[in-house]
């Protein structure tokens, strides 16, 4: 068990993680009394954008482009929904160069077969755990 935060539920941590119970200005509270003890580590990049195809259509400009860019991780999410096919493409990198010379060359090759994101691209950086 963590420490109790007065009138709030219990919180506690299993090695590295954390459960935080309770309703959310509970966990809030619950998380500003164990702040201190998480670690954070190195910044890492992460970009997204949404296209209206399916996944197969560029399955092979993935797998290029995860050779092409060895220390970016590619994803690739496909949804069906209302409007019909969409995969979100996201790429994570260490070093912001990185990231951006391998949206670049995606873009660039989805731009050259026609196609456009649907959404605005979405960049950001987050913490590596430990």
């Amino acid at each position: 068990m963590l420490a109790c935060v007065p009138g709030g539920a219990p919180a506690f941590a299993v090695r590295n993680v954390y459960a935080l119970a309770g309703v959310p200005a509970e966990m809030r509270a619950s998380f500003r009394a164990i702040r201190a003890e998480l670690s954070t580590g190195t910044v890492r990049g992460t970009w997204r954008k949404t296209y209206p195809i399916t996944e197969d259509q560029i399955l092979a400009l993935l797998r290029d482009l995860n050779e092409r860019h060895a220390d970016v991780a590619v994803g690739s999410y496909p949804t069906y929904g209302a409007s019909g096919p969409e995969v979100e493409v996201v790429l994570r990198a260490w070093e912001d160069e990185a990231l951006a010379a391998a949206a670049a060359h995606l873009e660039q090759e989805l731009a050259g077969r026609g196609i456009r994101a649907t959404d605005v691209p979405s960049a950001r950086r987050t913490k590596a755990p430990g």
